[in-house]
């Protein structure tokens, strides 16, 4: 992973802006990559130099930084700088990231590279049986970065990158991650619903995925009161899973590492 220089005249146009921590562009920078590729940029605690950074005539990026998202600190991004530093030294996340680069500016860390090709964030009108097909690979890989220690702590459909066949799935937003002493920058709505003490870590990917799984079977918003009020969809409604589902309530030690996805009827 190199540390590239951000050159503001290389963004293309913003590729997602609802990002609370930061905003995806797709970025162009030819002499580097050969192709496009997506930038995320970290919102810093210098607004006026985000404003001057990310401003685009067809956009009203004042207003916009202004009213939503949120300003993150100097400790979370040096954490994130951290995490993405270490992330190569790590052979379980050689396949599994989209990570190409650290991106700089004046020396200042400001966010990373993606690729791009053959890859788009899962579609919200994808089909019920692709969308178990795809639920069932990212269990794969979440037991895989668990047994390594690695723990995601958040699952939305924006998180991730995959083909159109899903023979290729990339987890985008490891930023976040917990490895080590590097704890999770930002709690995950289903973490941040319980007390630090009533939380069991271990277990909270299985926790969160299976929100996820539910949500995202029900064709529902991804909002803890709403998925635990839906239920179970009718594909994943047997005995095993309505017992994982009751344990849901709390993520204490009553609540074991399991998988609504692998209890398919």
């Amino acid at each position: 992973m190199e540390k590239i220089q951000f050159n503001k005249d290389n963004i293309v146009y913003p590729f997602d802006v609802e990002g609370k921590e930061s905003i995806i562009y797709l970025y162009r920078d030819l002499n580097v990559y050969g192709q496009d590729v997506l930038l995320k940029y970290f919102r810093d605690t210098n607004t006026e130099q985000i404003i001057n950074d990310l401003y685009k005539q067809t956009f009203d990026w004042e207003s916009y930084i202004k009213y939503t998202g949120r300003i993150i600190s100097d400790k979370t991004l040096e954490n994130k700088r951290k995490k993405l530093e270490i992330i190569p030294s790590i052979p379980e996340l050689s396949d599994e990231v989209n990570i190409l680069d650290s991106i700089y500016c004046n020396d200042s860390f400001k966010g990373y590279t993606m690729d791009k090709e053959y890859l788009k964030p899962i579609p919200d009108d994808m089909k019920k049986k692709k969308r178990i097909q795809y639920l069932k690979i990212l269990r794969e890989k979440i037991r895989k970065l668990n047994e390594c220690g690695i723990y995601i702590g958040d699952f939305n459909s924006k998180n991730f990158l995959a083909s159109d066949d899903l023979s290729i799935v990339k987890l985008c937003d490891l930023d976040n991650m917990k490895y080590g002493d590097l704890d999770f920058d930002t709690k995950h709505i289903f973490i941040q619903y319980y007390e630090e003490e009533d939380t069991n870590k271990e277990f909270v990917d299985s926790f969160c995925f299976n929100m996820y799984t539910i949500a995202l079977l029900n064709d529902i918003a991804y909002d803890i009161s709403d998925i635990l009020n839906s239920g179970l969809p009718k594909v994943l409604n047997s005995k095993e899973n309505r017992d994982i589902f009751d344990s849901m309530i709390h993520l204490d030690d009553s609540y074991q590492y399991k998988f609504l996805i692998d209890n398919i009827r």
